[in-house]
């Protein structure tokens, strides 16, 4: 992935219990707000088990899923492949 961006999930409450797909999709809402387009990618920690291959989003696009064990736990790493959307972005605002 060359352009993504950082997203923490986690709680102060020791008991905090997460959805990792639903973490994926709040960060790539936020994501897509932000940036202007859809994230294709995102990597979580390699701790995290009984990850699919890839997610189809709520806006029905899809977002490949892979483990790295450089992501720190109750991160995950979201962006995309190709860097031209991004680049557009910045060029025009």
């Amino acid at each position: 992935m060359k352009i993504g961006m950082l997203w923490y999930f986690g709680r102060n409450d020791k008991k905090f219990v997460y959805d990792i797909y639903e973490e994926i999709e709040k960060a790539s809402i936020f994501y897509e707000k932000k940036y202007g387009y859809h994230p294709d990618r995102c990597t979580v920690n390699i701790e995290v088990e009984k990850l699919e291959e890839s997610l189809i989003a709520k806006s029905g696009k899809k977002i490949i899923l892979s483990r790295d064990m450089n992501i720190p736990p109750l991160h995950l790493w979201i962006g995309t492949e190709d860097d031209k959307n991004l680049k557009q972005v910045i060029f025009e605002e």
